[in-house]
């Protein structure tokens, strides 16, 4: 799989020639670019494991493993140790699909 991401690139002032050879070749560019004809593929919603539970008592139960693995890319994508206070239940209902 090919992903051209160039965000900053106009129509017309550069030739791009790719020598790849890719099944699949995803270009994003800006609004910008004039050859730009929206289309957005999407598959099926992910059920996610979730990550915490709302308790009783208006604290929430943190899932181990799935904390785990979500503070794993926490650490190595943004560079920060731990999650703050709060964010995990954020997340949690990002990726349950809730408002």
């Amino acid at each position: 799989m090919l992903i051209d991401i160039s965000m900053l690139r106009r129509n017309g002032i550069e030739k791009v020639e790719t020598n790849f050879k890719a099944k699949c070749i995803a270009t994003i560019r800006s609004t910008h670019y004039i050859n730009s004809e929206r289309k957005i593929y999407t598959s099926d919603f992910i059920d996610y494991k979730p990550v915490t539970k709302k308790l009783e008592n208006e604290t929430y139960f943190e899932f181990p493993e799935t904390k785990e693995c979500l503070t794993f890319f926490l650490q190595n994508i943004f560079r920060k140790k731990e999650f703050r206070a709060g964010q995990l239940p954020i997340l949690n209902r990002a990726m349950q699909g809730k408002v």
